[in-house]
């Protein structure tokens, strides 16, 4: 059964299996578990979103995103987490990782095709900010997915839960136009239109954004 369903995985994601194997040892199943693997879930989406791109991700963590973020052009990792910074580094050395703050990130404006940010916005004090400096550094036509998890109960780690409205408004503060509103259960995703989200109990809001002009 384990064979025939990595079988039929997407390329991304076997290749991403086969590099945490070689990373955190042969019994990789004993280190990812579901939240690994709805974040996996969301670069697979974005993946597709972004193909062609040259792709900035913000709150890398160990950077494996770079691995399933396979169609894209190029692709830069930032956090602020030196310690991941450094393990991305190493042991994935052939993509390009710094680190950074959402608030000031060390690019130019307008300078990337293609942006992620996934379970972020929660863990600021400011996330609408944070938004306009991703806005900031998206050329004219560039993609931004992100993402908010909803009625989350960590208040531990993150700043506050979010309504999906509320996540919504977030999403919605720094002018880009959304071209896509999903909502993640588990592996799966749920396209919803903007005035459905005060109908969304749980799960993950994933937007779709484009910058214009």
């Amino acid at each position: 059964m384990k064979s025939a369903l990595y079988a039929l995985a997407p390329d991304a994601a076997k290749n991403t299996y086969q590099r945490l194997k070689k990373m955190v040892g042969a019994d990789v199943h004993a280190h990812v578990d579901r939240i690994a693997l709805r974040h996996v879930a969301r670069y697979l989406f974005a993946n597709e979103v972004l193909a062609g791109r040259d792709v900035l991700d913000v709150a890398c963590g160990s950077g494996y995103g770079a691995l399933v973020l396979n169609k894209a052009f190029s692709y830069r990792g930032l956090d602020l987490d030196i310690r991941a910074v450094q393990e991305a580094k190493r042991e994935l050395p052939e993509f390009n990782y710094d680190r950074g703050s959402i608030y000031d990130l060390p690019l130019p404006d307008a300078s990337v095709s293609g942006a992620t940010s996934f379970e972020t916005l929660e863990h600021v004090d400011q996330p609408e900010r944070a938004m306009r400096e991703l806005a900031r550094v998206l050329k004219p036509g560039g993609v931004l997915v992100g993402s908010i998890p909803i009625n989350h109960p960590d208040l531990i780690h993150h700043f506050k839960p979010y309504t999906a409205a509320e996540a919504f408004a977030i999403f919605d503060s720094a002018g880009l136009t959304f071209t896509g509103l999903h909502v993640q259960h588990e592996m799966t995703f749920r396209q919803i239109a903007a005035g459905d989200v005060n109908d969304v109990p749980g799960g993950t809001l994933l937007a779709v954004m484009t910058r214009s002009g």
